[in-house]
């Protein structure tokens, strides 16, 4: 997107919140004050599988037991686990398709790794044995890149952001959270996340897509994408 339409952007992504809120338990979606603090780290499995100690062989089991019990060394009290490489899953999902190649030297090593473990549910044990809180961290607008996409969405695009003049062009990687489909979808992968161990799900909102425009859908305009038919049906005039 460019900048003149990331307003319109944030605008439809505040749909979430007709979103269902999925927890582990009515504790986790309580906030409380806390007077110990607590902190915090973002585990990226996918960039976790490349390590310079490996000299390019795929990570083990041991090296996710590695990171966590830094973590907790270090003082931290809960791990942010990034399940997702942009649109690949990088553990054995049922809900999202499983990385398995990439347009990199990268790409053989993360598929080798995921043939013989699966790096979410050892994290996930791993961290819990450390004393580490989990929370799974789902990129809801980061679903498409290069050789990195969300297979749901390649077949199901009438899901993503759909321009304004009807002309059915769809805006990868982003979805429109106001279509069952998308809700549908990102609900079974929180489920399956919590299932295996998540105490929590936390939505990160970055994307490749911030600053980017589909090739072949003309100039950049503002406001372009979001239209579509649960939010143009309940809205007079938002078409025009």
């Amino acid at each position: 997107m460019t900048n003149n339409n990331r307003r319109g952007f944030l605008r439809h992504a505040a749909v979430l919140g007709a979103l269902p809120v999925v927890a582990a338990d009515a504790a986790t979606a309580t906030a409380t004050q806390k007077i110990k603090q607590d902190y915090v780290m973002l585990v990226w499995l996918a960039h976790s599988m490349f390590h310079p100690a490996s000299k390019g062989r795929p990570a083990d089991e041991a090296f996710i037991a590695d990171i966590m019990a830094k973590c907790a060394n270090h003082g931290f009290t809960t791990v942010y686990i990034q399940p997702r490489y942009v649109g690949k899953a990088v553990y054995h999902s049922k809900v999202v398709a499983a990385f398995d190649s990439m347009y990199t030297a990268e790409g053989p090593t993360l598929t080798e790794a995921l043939r013989r473990f699966d790096p979410y549910d050892v994290a996930v044990r791993e961290a819990k044995r450390c004393g580490l809180k989990v929370m799974a961290q789902i990129s809801i607008f980061d679903l498409w890149f290069p050789g990195l996409e969300d297979r749901f969405y390649e077949k199901n695009p009438q899901y993503l952001m759909v321009d304004r003049k009807g002309q059915r062009l769809y805006y990868q990687g982003v979805p429109c959270y106001a279509e069952k489909g998308a809700q549908d979808y990102c609900l079974a992968e929180i489920r399956e996340l919590l299932e295996r161990g998540a105490e929590g799900i936390a939505f990160e909102m970055d994307s490749h897509q911030m600053g980017w425009w589909p090739p072949g859908f003309g100039s950049p305009e503002a406001d372009s994408f979001g239209f579509n038919p649960p939010w143009s049906k309940n809205f007079s005039g938002v078409m025009a």
